[in-house]
């Protein structure tokens, strides 16, 4: 392994043992919903290995994260609880709150620019 992807196996072992500890999984229970051996899953996390695209898939899957969560696994507490409601929402009523979310967000950055009016036109 290169220096590079001894870094990236290393990070997403933290991140695999994090997600399976936030799951209330062992080593065993993991092992056997991803069809492979413990002491892979124990290589996994200790980033000596890097799983093939169809085992990090089927993690993405069991954990319900993005490959990006799984490889980037940096989300606050409160991004993370946000992001669990969200995906608890029926569709139909989920682009109601993300349309929401974007008058909020949108909302606090006029509100934070300095020297901007609420409704003013720049070009």
């Amino acid at each position: 392994m290169t220096e590079k992807e001894r870094r990236l196996a290393r990070d997403l072992g933290n991140s695999i043992r994090a997600h399976r500890k936030r799951h209330g999984w062992s080593q065993a229970d993991l092992a056997e919903q991803l069809g492979v051996s413990v002491d892979f899953v124990g290589m996994l996390e200790r980033g000596l290995r890097l799983p093939a695209l169809p085992a990090l898939l089927r993690l993405s899957a069991l954990f319900g994260a993005s490959l990006d969560e799984l490889v980037h696994d940096e989300q606050s507490d409160e991004l993370r609880e946000a992001t669990a409601l969200l995906r608890t929402i029926e569709p139909e009523r989920l682009k109601l709150v993300v349309a929401m979310l974007r008058g909020l967000i949108t909302g606090t950055r006029e509100t934070r620019t300095p020297g901007r009016r609420r409704g003013s036109v720049h070009s």
